[in-house]
């Protein structure tokens, strides 16, 4: 009898659990409902802007370039092809008013919390700076958790010395270099940059 009535029990306790939580579900409704419309009118209101975004990323005077090491294959058996060393270059064909001589040199370096940076953020920076005759150029490099801050900034590093070495191919000037950088971006720009003179000192 003891046993029976211990069941029952057990039995009460879980029904009442389970209402309680079918109540709460019911009572949060409302809630959940207004923020997920909230969601999809902020989708559907910015979709235009992405959608411009992507045409002019994809449809501009824009080229990707391999910074790294030819042929190298990273620490997991990446493949060049896979890598993240590339850097997305706009302007190198644009002459503003017929004008070739040597561009002046924007670098940028996007954020991204060290964890989702991509070369295609910077895309309408460049979209601002191309008409002026600036040669633009935007490195990727790879993020948290496959490299820490080090992994970063050796990218980082190794793409700026690319760019110094090989801009005047691209109709750019070596001479004007602009290093520009947004966030997690300017922060590694920063460490390269005070690499760069504390060797210098030394």
């Amino acid at each position: 009898m003891t046993s029976q009535r211990h069941h029952h029990t057990l039995l009460t306790k879980q029904n009442n659990t389970r209402q309680k939580r079918i109540c709460d579900l019911l009572r949060h409704l409302p809630t959940f409902m207004f923020r997920f419309l909230r969601l999809l009118s902020f989708v559907f209101f910015l979709l235009p802007a992405f959608v411009v975004f992507l045409y002019h990323y994809f449809a501009c005077d824009r080229i990707a370039v391999y910074y790294g090491l030819k042929g190298a294959i990273g620490e997991n058996g990446e493949r060049m092809w896979l890598s993240r060393h590339y850097l997305d270059m706009y302007g190198s064909r644009t002459h503003v008013n017929g004008n070739k001589e040597k561009k002046p040199v924007v670098i940028f370096l996007t954020g991204g919390a060290w964890i989702i940076g991509y070369r295609m953020w910077g895309c309408l920076l460049a979209r601002a700076l191309v008409p002026f005759g600036i040669l633009v150029i935007i490195p990727d490099y790879r993020n948290f958790p496959k490299v820490n801050i080090k992994g970063m900034v050796d990218d980082v590093d190794m793409s700026i010395q690319w760019v110094l070495d090989h801009v005047e191919e691209y109709g750019g000037d070596g001479k004007r270099v602009v290093l520009v950088g947004q966030s997690a971006g300017a922060h590694i720009g920063g460490v390269v940059v005070a690499k760069k003179v504390l060797d210098w000192i030394r």
